[in-house]
């Protein structure tokens, strides 16, 4: 139970005394005051806790706490604010543990209401903020950015995607595509998280060189959840405790998630998050990561891993291709790496040719072996149709970014090129027992492996 918010209490007991099944049993409890805990001597490990006492004080003002600390009449503090650890730091009395979290702070639009329900203008204004100023004045440099969505190093499944960073002329270029004019109003207060206000304000000026003119909105803290959270459109908000990556995407993304406070609702999403939610199988994880995450995943797996459709960035520097210590882990869990045949991943579209796909398969089978290396095509029968499915789901194709996915101009290997490929590879003095290999063998091998 890693929710605050979440008391596992038998039926008919009284919250304020606890059940004793932990380290300490509850003394003496005054909400909002003080909580008095001892010693529980039938704890099932002896030799813990260490001591026999525990007073929990409730202090809610950081520069009351911090005194507190300093004066000794507290021996730990937790949840400072950023900027005063920095403050504590000269003390010598003090030491500082810094652990990283699953919290996630973010100011948040609801896509369903106008403005926000233009593309452009939320494009506009992912560009217009300054991600780095912020985390560096507000949180004293404490924490990562999240590039809007919560998933960070803490969780097993990682998986670095490009940042938006902060483009003052792109962000000026899309608020002027989505026709919007006069000011946009943020809603904000000090108790959502450390530096809110601040970093609102930080945001109104970067905006400003953009030609954005942000007006930040300080109100009370009493109300905020009731009367501004989810009911203006435009607010700061946070998670926090989100323990799995399920939960991270459930809870603010799902449709049917009475937290999601962005309005967003994306049946497509919902489908993939069930899907994902089910998916045992390892090797499907890995071509659509990360680095760190396809490392550990190799790392921890007892089965060997493919990358289904992956090319070796030392041929062609793509983000979606794999760096040599990626192939070699995969090699080193008996895994295959399935050459892919698309242009953007290969080479030059005038040379997507047999020959560079057999570059490819040389490469990786002079790194680790033969038995490591197959094909993955990756091939799209019918480019022309894809404009019209990009048209179809824009939930899934943005328009922001559909020329992404303009497949008029790539270039496939497709299945009927197979002889040329192996022709290449015989001309490479592969043998037929090899040849046999790369076109399927080691992925039907792996496939004995793993499937049950």
């Amino acid at each position: 139970m890693t929710n605050a918010a979440l008391i596992a209490q038998p039926e008919g007991e009284d919250p304020a005394k606890g059940i004793g099944t932990g380290p300490f049993i509850l003394d003496s409890a005054q909400p909002g005051v003080r909580y008095n805990f001892k010693r529980n001597p039938k704890y099932f490990r002896p030799e813990r806790p260490l001591f026999d006492e525990l007073e929990i004080l409730v202090i809610n003002d950081d520069m009351a706490r911090v005194s507190s600390l300093l004066a000794g009449s507290t021996h730990f503090a937790s949840e400072l604010t950023p900027n005063i650890v920095g403050r504590l730091k000269s003390s010598p009395s003090i030491k500082i543990d810094v652990a990283g979290t699953t919290t996630f702070n973010y100011f948040v639009m609801q896509t369903n209401k106008a403005p926000f329900d233009n593309p452009d203008l939320r494009l506009a204004l992912k560009y217009a903020v300054d991600r780095n100023l912020i985390l560096k004045t507000t949180q004293a440099g404490y924490g990562t950015i999240g590039n809007d969505n919560p998933i960070n190093s803490i969780y097993p499944l990682y998986s670095e995607l490009p940042q938006h960073t902060y483009d003052p002329d792109k962000a000026s270029f899309y608020y002027k595509k989505s026709g919007h004019s006069g000011a946009i109003d943020l809603y904000v207060s000090e108790s959502v998280f450390p530096g809110a206000v601040n970093a609102a304000e930080l945001f109104q000026q970067s905006a400003a060189k953009a030609g954005i003119t942000i007006n930040p909105k300080r109100v009370p803290t009493d109300g905020y959840w009731s009367d501004i959270w989810m009911k203006k459109p435009f607010c700061a908000s946070y998670f926090g405790s989100l323990a799995t990556e399920d939960q991270a995407f459930t809870q603010p993304f799902a449709s049917d998630s009475p937290w999601n406070d962005g309005n967003w609702y994306r049946p497509a999403f919902d489908r993939l998050l069930v899907q994902a939610r089910s998916e045992l199988d390892v090797e499907k994880r890995t071509t659509h990561t990360g680095y760190r995450s396809s490392m550990e995943i190799m790392e921890i797996s007892k089965t060997p891993v493919i990358f289904t459709h992956s090319n070796p960035r030392a041929l062609w520097d793509h983000e979606r291709n794999l760096r040599d210590d990626q192939i070699k882990a995969c090699a080193r869990t008996g895994g295959v790496v399935g050459i892919n045949g698309v242009s953007k991943y290969m080479a030059a579209d005038e040379d997507c040719t047999p020959e560079t796909i057999v570059n490819h398969i040389d490469y990786v089978a002079n790194l680790v072996g033969v038995d490591h290396v197959g094909l993955g095509l990756d091939a799209v029968l019918d480019p022309d149709e894809m404009p019209n499915l990009v048209k179809e789901f824009p939930n899934v194709w943005p328009e922001s970014e559909a020329d992404q996915w303009d497949y008029s101009s790539w270039r496939f290997i497709l299945p009927e090129q197979l002889p040329d490929i192996a022709e290449g590879l015989l001309l490479r003095q592969y043998s037929d027992s090899d040849i046999k290999k790369i076109m399927g063998q080691n992925f039907t091998r792996v496939a004995a492996a793993v499937w049950i």
